[in-house]
């Protein structure tokens, strides 16, 4: 007799374009569905990922009082107007609180809240029983308390000393876990100063990424250009929020430009500073050289075409573009973040510059200037294996 095919559920927020919706396309491509059947639930079904989940996955229905944790604040909504009532407090209660502390309000408090003051107010997800449950990004109360699971574990997808949480809050959320996982071995260092108590549950499974699927979608043909063709193309993948410091990326494309380069820096994402963002462009007058381009259901053509890829970021956990461009043979830039080292290693397969818009531009300009030094990081990038398909073998192994 064929044993049973063991049960996964998987939660997160909704398949829009970034780091962590690519890292899970990543995992959903790599499970043996041989042996696994997996339930995928989305607290809300948007985004431009979501036709790229595998077939094999089993898209739960969308329930849609989850939405009102990741929907902007609609106090209309009859239909959930406690739901969002909840939520306005959590958001004044953490912005409250950070006052009180001294502290500039971060969205992981505000999360914090808005988990605590809305959880008991939702649904179970589903009656199945699961062997496995997988929080992938945050609200991790909802898979203890909303999924019947025999192991349940939660994601975290950053650089933990880079947020500002409410520890005793936050530790009463990872106790509740079996596991946790980290992306990268910083980052989880990084997590155990702030809950050395934690260590034993806690481990790494770094984002799963397969060069061949990668390398596929990059030979689809690019959009129309966005923007006059010029120079040098420098791309940034990120979604346009405050840890990606897009101003940086602003002040070294000006230094640039003004230094007498030729260049065009296309960024693809979106997000909350997009019209901070488009006002400091207009400022500094870069409307045909730094490119707000949207987001783009596959990035991989634009990574295919750049010239540099630069990650200006203040925070990574690990980065999903910055290996995603060094599997396509890319030179690569990123800031001395605390994660930085774990992918690149300067000088070989990347460079790390100092985080300020003049040691960024003087890296890329380093770059512009000698080409043989970016064919240099290109082929040490193509030689290396960042296939790491391998990784799935960590889950299976936390299957009971």
């Amino acid at each position: 007799m064929t044993p049973a095919r063991k049960k996964i559920i998987i939660t997160m927020t909704y398949m829009h374009i970034g780091g962590a919706e690519r890292s899970l396309l990543g995992l959903l491509h790599a499970i043996d569905y041989t042996q696994y059947d997996v339930d995928l639930f989305l607290f809300s079904h948007e985004g431009e990922f979501m036709d790229m989940i595998p077939p094999q996955v089993n898209l739960l229905p969308e329930i849609s009082a989850y939405r009102t944790l990741v929907a902007p604040l609609n106090l209309r909504n009859g239909k959930h107007r406690f739901l969002y009532l909840m939520k306005k407090l959590g958001i004044l209660l953490a912005a409250v609180r950070y006052k009180m502390m001294g502290r500039p309000v971060h969205e992981h408090g505000i999360m914090q809240y808005c988990q605590r003051l809305m959880l008991p107010w939702l649904p179970d997800i589903s009656n199945r029983h699961y062997d496995l449950g997988i929080s992938f990004l945050g609200f991790h109360d909802v898979i203890s308390d909303k999924v019947k699971a025999d192991v349940k574990l939660g994601w975290y997808h950053t650089d933990y000393g880079s947020v500002r949480p409410f520890m005793r809050m936050d530790g009463k959320m990872w106790n509740r876990l079996d596991k946790i996982v980290l992306v990268s071995e910083s980052a989880m260092q990084s997590f155990l100063r702030s809950h050395p108590g934690l260590a034993a549950k806690a481990c790494v499974i770094e984002n799963i990424l397969s060069p061949a699927f990668i390398r596929s979608q990059a030979q689809t043909s690019l959009p129309a250009p966005a923007g006059p063709e010029q120079g040098i193309s420098l791309l940034t993948v990120g979604r346009l929020c405050e840890e990606k410091a897009y101003d940086r990326a602003m002040d070294a494309c000006r230094i640039l430009l003004d230094s007498g380069y030729r260049i065009k820096w296309t960024v693809l994402g979106e997000g909350h500073l997009e019209s901070v963002l488009r006002e400091r462009i207009s400022k500094l007058n870069l409307q045909d050289h730094f490119i707000l381009a949207g987001a783009a259901a596959n990035p991989y053509p634009y990574f295919r075409h750049c010239d540099i890829y630069v990650q200006p970021s203040n925070v990574e956990g690990k980065s999903v573009s910055v290996r995603e461009a060094q599997i396509l043979g890319k030179p690569v830039i990123v800031t001395r973040y605390p994660t930085a080292t774990s992918q690149i290693e300067d000088g070989i397969d990347g460079i790390i510059t100092d985080m300020s818009a003049e040691a960024v531009a003087q890296a890329a300009a380093r770059l512009i200037d000698h080409p043989e030094l970016r064919r240099r990081l290109s082929g040490n990038c193509a030689a290396r294996d960042y296939g790491n398909e391998g990784e799935i073998n960590h889950i299976y192994q936390m299957v009971p």
